[in-house]
């Protein structure tokens, strides 16, 4: 496999799980437009959902980036076993959008937070062995 195939598919990965991110956020609804204090009050109701957008497209733009450098500068041949991790790795990026949205919604549920924040172990351990094994 070539470099350059797996720089467009990491790229392609990243750009539709950070796409998907902003997928559940609808403008809300209110009976008067002129009634500043109503939207006010709709805007508020989808800040968790808007805070783990933010939180989670700058946890991906984070990891597009060390990811670029392991894959693209500092491994010096792409092998099976790093094609293998990366697949990995990717499992668990584009399962971001569906844990941020869980969070965006229970932000208040131990269930949900416990949901993205193994999910986003997943993503550094995987990162971390794959650094691991390009070092050896």
């Amino acid at each position: 496999m070539k470099q350059q195939r797996l720089d467009g598919l990491a790229d392609g990965i990243f750009a539709i799980a950070m796409t998907l991110l902003a997928f559940d956020l609808r403008v809300p609804a209110i009976s008067n437009p002129l009634d500043f204090q109503a939207l006010f009050v709709a805007l508020s109701t989808i800040t968790p959902l808007l805070l783990s957008l933010v939180l989670s497209f700058a946890l991906l733009f984070t990891y597009w980036r060390a990811h670029h450098f392991l894959a693209s500068v500092y491994a010096r041949n792409l092998t099976v076993g790093l094609a293998d991790y990366n697949a990995m790795f990717f499992l668990f990026i584009t399962l971001v959008p569906f844990s941020a949205r869980l969070l965006g919604r229970y932000s208040e549920n131990i269930t949900a937070i416990t949901v993205y924040g193994l999910n986003v172990i997943c993503i550094g351990v995987t990162l971390l062995f794959m650094r691991y094994y390009i070092e050896h």
